[in-house]
């Protein structure tokens, strides 16, 4: 064994590291994808040595995830690492060849190795003297959407600093130890006595309908769904209305499509929480992250007010189980459970302050992975007053419907919720 420095593994990870080692090999099902346009004079030199420090911040960023002697992992965390950057120069290139280039980019998910750090890759299409192209992943083992708005400020922070001849202010190296070391504290717990006896609620009598069956083919089909402005105003309004979040609005018109799908009146859906409730947290990289699974009844009689409000009841109750890992908590029940919906609600964060520098940034469209283990599951992000986001249906999962179909139902529900009359 080598006498570099080691890492525990949260149950989070390990989970998702016994996936990409399983059957098929799903480690491109873990690479997490962003890009921007980046408008202005770049300095590809300085935005290598801004990655750079943003990978030697993060432990978990340049930590290799090894099999540990007899089972599970262990995280061994390297000194140093290779630049994360590769650079293609395609300025002598006509536009449609420059476009085949980026959607070439786009197309190739080369999977992120646990073995091999660094977990944070970049790919930088310099188009013109003032315009190029950059696309992030990042391996989900060691990452996840909080860590995406960190690692885009930060990427800001320090090439400004590259740009101006010095390094950026001292950062401290942080641990991405803490939520193991938090897991290990539960055991025996009173808090993981509360967390089971909720999820044994939860899931009393649960309709067969809600539980995903074991399946051996992954695809899916996509839909996009956006809320533009005016849409989401008005869910907005609904919202301040019958004093719930948005959040809340979109939660109860995927679980009303869910039941339209299924023909079950009772829905349960997983959503991910971010675990970030210590502060040293808030600038960490990793994937500090759970599921809580929200079950309610999104229809019948009750008017509109009566069914958000007991939405939203039903998340904030599973909502406060959420510090104990939710794998954790079936084994705890002896239960297998495998939850068959999901519903990701993410705020937008911003791009830094890449102005300080002349270059700004515009957020791009990446295509998402197409290859589900769930039958459904509704992403969607809120920013600039608006929302966007993907549908995914498991191909075969839902018989008679789409992800157009499940897409076009949601905002039919939207709309009904909305509808101040």
């Amino acid at each position: 064994m080598s006498d570099a420095p080691h890492a525990p593994v949260s149950r989070l990870q390990r989970d998702m590291l016994d996936f990409a080692h399983g059957p098929g090999d799903g480690s491109d099902m873990l690479v997490i994808r962003w890009a921007h346009r980046l408008l202005g004079p770049l300095d590809p030199a300085a935005l290598r040595t801004a990655l750079a420090d943003v990978v030697q911040r993060h432990t978990v960023l340049r930590s290799a995830f090894l099999p540990a002697d007899g089972a599970g992992y262990r995280a061994e965390v390297h000194a140093r690492v290779p630049s994360p950057l590769t650079v293609t120069d395609v300025r002598r290139l006509p536009p449609d060849a420059r476009e085949e280039a980026w959607r070439r980019a786009l197309r190739t998910i080369a999977p992120l190795s646990p073995r091999t750090p660094p977990h944070l890759r970049a790919t930088l299409l310099v188009e013109s003297g003032t315009e190029a192209r950059l696309l992030l992943e990042a391996y989900h083992p060691a990452f996840d959407g909080w860590s995406q708005a960190v690692v885009d400020q930060e990427i800001a922070v320090a090439y400004a600093a590259a740009c101006a001849g010095r390094r950026p202010s001292p950062w401290e190296p942080d641990d991405f130890g803490t939520a193991a070391a938090a897991e290990a504290r539960l055991a025996g717990s009173a808090e993981l006595a509360r967390a089971a006896g909720h999820w044994s609620t939860v899931l009393r009598d649960l309709p067969e309908a809600n539980r995903q069956p074991p399946v051996g083919d992954l695809t899916a089909s996509e839909a996009r769904v956006a809320l533009e402005k005016p849409d989401f105003h008005q869910i907005v309004l609904a919202a301040a209305r019958n004093r719930v979040r948005p959040s809340t609005v979109c939660l109860t018109a995927w679980l009303r499509t869910l039941s339209d799908a299924v023909g079950s009146a009772d829905v349960a859906v997983a959503m991910p929480v971010a675990l970030r409730d210590d502060e040293a947290l808030g600038d960490a990289v990793g994937p500090y992250v759970n599921q809580v699974l929200v079950r309610a009844v999104p229809g019948g009689p009750d008017d509109v007010k009566a069914v958000l409000r007991r939405v939203d009841s039903a998340f904030w109750t599973s909502w406060r189980h959420r510090a104990v890992p939710y794998q954790t908590v079936l084994e705890a029940l002896g239960s297998d459970f495998r939850y068959r919906f999901r519903f990701g609600y993410h705020e937008g964060g911003g791009d830094g302050p890449w102005d300080a520098t002349g270059v700004s940034t515009v957020p791009l469209d990446v295509p998402v992975d197409t290859t589900l283990r769930r039958d459904a599951a509704l992403e969607l992000t809120h920013t600039a007053g608006a929302a966007s986001g993907v549908v995914l249906c498991r191909d075969g999962g839902l018989p008679g419907w789409s992800a157009g179909r499940l897409a076009a139902a949601f905002t039919a529900h939207v709309s009904r919720l909305t509808d101040p009359a």
